[in-house]
């Protein structure tokens, strides 16, 4: 005799498949639930502060870092 008729086996793993379906959906739904102030816009001024960025010439420069040099030396290995 066996122990779990075949359609029974093929029930049970339809059941487990939709319940893992079931809860992926719920943890998918909790992660998200945050982000619905986000919206997709076209233009930045949506994103910017008024009077926030001042453009006051042609070219951009990154003042934050300072960068040094200093040669790499080299190894006598014989």
């Amino acid at each position: 005799m066996d122990l779990i008729d075949s359609q029974d086996l093929w029930i049970g793993i339809g059941v487990c498949f939709l319940l893992g379906l079931l809860a992926a959906f719920i943890t998918m739904k909790a992660l998200t639930a945050g982000l619905r102030s986000v919206r997709f816009r076209q233009e930045a001024s949506g994103y910017e502060v008024s009077g926030s960025f001042k453009l006051t010439g042609q070219r951009d420069e990154y003042v934050g870092t300072h960068t040094e040099r200093i040669p790499k030396p080299k190894n006598n290995k014989r």
